[in-house]
């Protein structure tokens, strides 16, 4: 719960079009971070060193993808912070993947919520625009 509503505040934007640009692109990167991160979670090994290469592969692969120039670098942001909170769950690797479940619905969950408030408002506000108009 705490998850979802971190990721509802940090989605928020003053202008809904662009909030719901930043919904797509966060939902994106919450499925593909959560995703692979999930499966590193569950073939992470015991052993430290293991765990730390499986983590730094994909640190890599998603500031790769923030630096990119393109408009799916934000989904590179979402998907590394996704993937962090899948991977990292304590000193060690994970013993289970249920935190890591927990942690992706969460994120998935506050980033559908804002969707929604946004997808109502913009509909809102477009017929009162029409209506004005008319």
């Amino acid at each position: 719960l705490v998850q979802a509503i971190v990721t509802a505040i940090v989605t928020l934007d003053r202008n809904i079009a662009n909030a719901q640009v930043r919904v797509t692109q966060r939902i994106l990167g919450c499925l593909l971070g959560g995703a692979i991160g999930l499966v590193a979670a569950e073939f992470a090994t015991s052993s430290f060193f293991g765990w730390s290469v499986i983590l730094f592969g994909g640190i890599f692969l998603f500031s790769w993808l923030h630096l990119s120039t393109g408009h799916l670098s934000y989904v590179g942001t979402q998907a590394g912070v996704a993937f962090i909170l899948a991977v990292v769950t304590g000193n060690n690797p994970p013993d289970t993947i249920a935190p890591v479940v927990g942690r992706i619905a969460g994120m998935t969950g506050g980033v559908l919520v804002v969707g929604g408030v946004c997808f109502v408002l913009r509909a809102c506000l477009e017929k009162s625009a029409a209506q004005k108009a008319g």
